[in-house]
This record gives structure tokens, sequence and C-alpha cells, in this order.
């Protein structure tokens, strides 16, 4: 399976450049499903939804095939009443090295839920921080998509990522966990980038705690520091 697009509360959409598209047909996708969130805390019976979603087919093929790469921290623990906690997630060159050797960025976007009042995204290379992309302040209600679609963002093999959640909880009384529901929690940063090819699919770079959850297109790996396994073994292992 591999992430097609994201669409939050506030977004109008996207359009791509003429440089790339994410491929239909034979070649490329032939199968889409949708998953939809809904957050109904007082369980009432008289909502109605009429949500949906309008896909636009071109058959001007563009010359590069996209995918999506998802960086974030997936163990988040927020304490309350606080004016600002910082949640990380670090996609390490342990990930990386495993990459294309080189993938343009063409955009990016933050996602967290009503307590997320910023988000920063740093870029570096051999430890040097080449791109810091900020959202301050961020609205779960109007995100902002941040486009490069004239200047894309280099991202070679073994460079690095890291990203930075910051929360305010001064109206919250309990501890906010990460969740699906807008009462919990996410951090994380979806990029779009090329070229995509068949071998590679789309990526993926979290963290839990840690530990990083390191999809490089062909399968996952847990990496802590230099040390790594097999995430399936891993999970499925009968422990004695």
């Amino acid at each position: 399976r591999e992430l097609l697009l994201v669409w939050t509360v506030g977004l109008n959409g996207e359009c791509f450049p003429d440089t790339y598209g994410f491929k239909i047909g034979k070649g490329g996708f032939k199968t889409l499903a949708m998953q939809m969130h809904w957050n109904n805390p007082e369980q009432r019976a008289d909502y109605v939804d009429s949500s949906g979603l309008s896909i636009y087919l071109s058959t001007d093929i563009r010359e590069n095939d996209a995918g999506i790469m998802t960086v974030g921290q997936t163990d988040l623990v927020i304490p309350p009443r606080m004016e600002s906690v910082k949640q990380y997630g670090h996609c390490g060159k342990e990930c990386t090295a495993s990459y294309p050797e080189r993938i343009l960025i063409s955009s990016l976007m933050f996602h967290m839920h009503y307590l997320g009042q910023a988000g920063i995204l740093r870029h570096t290379r051999n430890g040097t921080v080449l791109q810091t992309i900020t959202a301050d302040p961020y609205s779960y209600d109007s995100p902002e998509t941040f486009n490069f679609f004239d200047n894309p963002i280099e991202f070679q093999r073994g460079d690095e990522m890291k990203l930075t959640c910051d929360f305010r909880s001064t109206h919250v009384d309990e501890v906010t966990y990460f969740g699906e529901a807008t009462s919990e929690e996410m951090c994380y940063a979806f990029i779009t980038f090329y070229p995509k090819t068949a071998e590679i699919g789309s990526l993926s770079c979290l963290s839990h705690g840690s530990l990083g959850v390191c999809n490089n297109g062909s399968g996952y790996s847990i990496n802590e520091g230099d040390s790594s396994c097999d995430f399936f073994k891993f999970a499925t292992t009968e422990i004695r």
C-alpha cells in the first residue's frame, strides 16, 4: 500500500506542476481506497456527512512519477496546562542510507491536531542544516502547504530530517497521547517528492519514542542507533 494524497480541514486541494504526477493505470495505481476520519465524542446520531474527493486525470503523461514521504513521531505524551511542549521526529541516516541517491522535494505539509501551535522541519547533510521550513503559527483548521515547484529541495542519500512539533495544552486538564481523534494528537510532515520509481514506492521515516521505523519502499526496519532488525520478524516472533 502507498499513500497517494492527504486532505484535512482547511485545504482546498492540490494541483501538481507539469514536472510530475501520480500515475494511474498501467504501471501505476490501479486501485484506490479512501480512508475517512470522523470525530463524534457526543455519539450523536443526527450528523450527516457529504464529504467527497475529486481526482482529475490527464492523458498528458508527466515526465516524473511522484511519491509521498512521511516523517513523524508516533509516541506522543503531552502534559496538561503547558504553554509549550515540543515533540521530535528524527529521520536519520540509518534509514536514508537506503533511499534513492537523489530525490527532489516539491511540497510539504505539517499535520497536528488542535494542540499544535508550530511545526519546524530541518534538513541536514553531514551535520550542516541546509533548509529550515517553519509553520508558526500552525492552525489545524487552516494548515499551510509549502510549495517548492520552481526550486525543489534536493534530498540526497544519507541526508537527515528533524521534525519539531510544538503543542500548547493550557486549556486541557489531562495528558494527551497520540491518536486519530482530534482530541488526541499527531506529529507528521507529509512530503511530496519525485522521481518515484517502481522499486521504491512511497517512503516513510518515523520515530516511535527513540526508535526509528524506516520504510525505504521495499520493507520496514527498526533502527536504534547503529543497530537494526527486521520489523516483521520482530513483531511476529513469539517470546518465551
